[in-house]
């Protein structure tokens, strides 16, 4: 059972780097760099982007969302609007905004990707500690 734990430590261990890793190179991909949560101020109405107006709709509701970046309060328009509108008024949302230019902002939501290495990473914990359990029990058995 020695070899037990030894063998769960060790692919705890992989698991645990590769999921760091993976989510290193997804965060490095990200086209803005700044992280914050924002809040949905109001719901604004406006015209419709070229595939809203082929399917005939007349009205997009765009979100106007506040956020602090950098020490400072911003309220900024959200350039995709959608019918019907996908958020409501004082929902939080997540911010990836540019740390240039605090202004230029987007939505961010977590992609499968992400989720998967995050449960790579945490069962490389798991398997770490399973490993160690192993070897707590069977090592001092004497």
């Amino acid at each position: 059972m020695l070899t037990a734990s030894i063998v769960f430590i060790t692919l705890g261990g992989l698991l645990v780097l590769a999921g760091y890793f993976w989510l290193l190179s997804i965060e490095g991909r990200q086209k803005y760099k700044g992280k914050t949560t924002g809040v949905v101020a109001e719901i604004v109405a406006g015209e419709p982007d070229t595939f809203g107006r082929q399917a005939g709709i007349h009205d997009y509701f765009y979100p106007v969302i506040t956020y602090y970046a950098e020490g400072i309060l911003h309220r900024e328009q959200y350039a995709k609007g959608s019918n019907p509108s996908q958020y409501s008024v004082n929902e939080k949302v997540k911010i990836r905004y540019n740390e240039r230019k605090p202004a230029e902002f987007e939505l961010y939501t977590e992609d499968k990707r992400t989720e998967l290495a995050k449960i790579m990473y945490y069962t490389g914990f798991l398997c770490c500690c399973i490993g160690g359990i192993f070897f707590l029990i069977f090592a001092t058995r004497g």
